[in-house]
């Protein structure tokens, strides 16, 4: 089975995150514009210039996070499951649908853990405990 992965030039001194459906197509414009076709079996990174690209793909749902050619993949990896074991931990057993019609309680999660391109929080239960206040307020 083989995926399209299309990557470009990140923010400077951070990195993104593109959460995609297996069954969406999603195209970028940008100046540095590389499309690669890998086999899903193999290695969970690519290179292009003086860039990353870290992907994990859980069930129907891809996790890709763009970053520096200085940052550990491995450790990007782990982020990626604690994102995906956060939000199974919220949504119970996280699909794209969960992604897409609560887009602001994963970007709220995403706030918590990530700040300026850094890693700021790894612990599920300060991430949650904010969003939970917010259900039980509402």
């Amino acid at each position: 089975m083989v995926e399209s992965l299309v990557t470009f030039r990140p923010p400077v001194g951070g990195f993104f995150l593109i959460i995609l459906s297996c069954l969406w197509t999603i195209t970028f414009h940008c100046d540095c514009l590389l499309i690669l076709c890998i086999y899903v079996e193999q290695c969970s990174f690519v290179e292009h210039r003086n860039y990353k690209i870290v992907y994990r793909r859980y069930a129907s749902l891809f996790f890709l996070v763009g970053v520096d050619n200085e940052e550990n993949e491995l450790a990007i990896l782990e982020f990626i499951h604690l994102l995906v074991e956060t939000m199974d931990r919220h949504f119970g057993n996280v699909c794209e649908l969960d992604v897409m019609f609560h887009l602001e309680k994963a970007h709220f999660m995403l706030e918590e853990m990530v700040m300026n391109g850094c890693i700021v929080e790894t612990s599920k239960a300060n991430i949650l405990s904010p969003i939970q206040l917010m259900d039980k307020a509402s």
